[in-house]
């Protein structure tokens, strides 16, 4: 449906991203390289820049992602988006420098990729009560508390979302609020209060048996491990959790180090072998981008006026 729909509208930006998006989170990264191509043909503004560079974000590419981020910053140089998310691209590969240089006063989506708990759960609250209907806030605070043991508090975040009610009755609003949602079944039961463990048992076995999980590589794997961990499925977890690195989308370390469902495997050489190939995989990024930087022809800091 959606390349009939690019078929129909062949000209639309948003048609293309749509199809590339789709396509990129199913971790099928040959198939995304002509939808970038596609773009690169038919547009040349910032827009499709940014969009070319969340394409390469989702297979892996980084530091293709900061290129072509770069770019539609050096042709838009005013709007402030660019600049976040290049700060969010090098927080992903592991560069806290020069992730706070272009953004010495980070997101929390940024904090929470540097796993930077206290600064976000500082940040948060406070933004909690600024802007109380933005769910993603609530989201984010709800895994700093859970990275930092503070269950309850995480608990008592999340159940003001709507959650678990909005996904057990398929009425989900995104791929946070699924995350949310494992964050709340793991703290429920990382609290150890009997009702909040047998609530979170709950979800659990029901998030095994009743949603289709699409698969069980990359960011499929993650989830789907942590959910078996916390039921103490641990053969099973340990057996998938591998699968992560099937994916050329780098998966979220913080959520790998420091969720709870995590904590409890961190002697395993299974795990441990899966969180240094992911640390590996941004050594090599880093490494790779200067030259990366130098194919396009852009800098990371645009030229002084003279």
């Amino acid at each position: 449906m959606f390349r009939r729909a690019l078929e129909l509208d062949p000209l639309s930006l948003s048609r293309h991203g749509a199809l590339g998006s789709f396509i990129g989170r199913e971790g099928r990264a040959d198939e995304v390289r002509p939808v970038i191509r596609n773009i690169e043909a038919l547009f040349d503004d910032a827009e499709s820049c940014r969009l070319i560079g969340w394409l390469y974000e989702l297979i892996g590419e980084a530091d293709r992602a900061i290129a072509w981020t770069l770019q539609a910053r050096d042709l838009e140089p005013d709007n402030p988006d660019h600049v976040e998310k290049l700060a969010d691209l090098f927080a992903l590969i592991g560069d806290e420098a020069t992730a706070l240089r272009f953004d010495p006063t980070p997101t929390l989506g940024v904090l929470f990729q540097l796993r930077r708990y206290a600064e976000l759960i500082d940040a948060a609250e406070f933004l909690m009560i600024e802007e109380p209907d933005d769910v993603e806030i609530r989201y984010l605070l709800a895994r700093a508390y859970d990275a930092t043991g503070a269950y309850e508090s995480a608990i008592y975040v999340l159940s003001s979302t709507g959650l678990p009610d909005s996904i057990l009755n398929d009425q989900g609003r995104s791929v946070s609020e699924i995350e949310a949602f494992m964050t709340l079944t793991n703290a429920l039961i990382a609290s150890r209060l009997p009702e909040a463990v047998e609530l979170g048992l709950s979800l659990a076995k029901w998030n095994e048996e009743v949603p289709p999980w699409w698969g069980d590589i990359g960011w499929i794997a993650l989830y789907r491990s942590c959910n078996r961990a916390v039921l103490g499925r641990h053969e099973d977890a340990l057996e998938l959790l591998p699968r992560i690195k099937e994916s050329r989308r780098l998966a979220p370390i913080a959520v790998l180090r420091d969720s709870s469902c995590y904590q409890q495997y961190a002697e395993e050489p299974v795990y441990l072998d899966v969180v240094r190939d992911q640390e590996e995989r941004r050594a090599q990024l880093r490494e790779m981008l200067p030259a990366t930087l130098a194919e396009f022809g852009v800098e990371l800091w645009p030229e002084p006026d003279e």
